[in-house]
């Protein structure tokens, strides 16, 4: 019973950093394992339907904010796999 109490916590803790990883690609709808035609469509199409001209609600602006934050990473294949690893701070620390 220990055992799987453990086992479940380190589970939970995992899924708790990773899900912190993985929030550029919620912003693009993508998933982690997306290609790179993938990424650039995803890109393209969001930030048509999220650009402050063409867009007038309510958080527009910060999701088209967060949209090419996402972009600039995960287009960059370096810097996508230290995102992958490490989240933001690492990426922070790269550039």
């Amino acid at each position: 019973m220990r055992v799987s109490v453990f086992v479940c916590a380190v589970i939970s803790l995992a899924t708790m950093v990773n899900a912190g990883y993985r929030k550029y690609y919620e912003y693009l709808e993508i998933k982690s394992n997306a290609k790179d035609d993938e990424i650039r469509k995803a890109y393209r199409r969001l930030s048509v339907k999220y650009h402050p001209d063409k867009n007038k609600e309510a958080g527009a602006e910060e999701r088209f904010q967060h949209i090419n934050s996402a972009y600039e990473v995960l287009k960059d294949k370096d810097l996508r796999r230290v995102y992958d690893q490490e989240g933001e701070e690492g990426v922070k620390k790269y550039q």
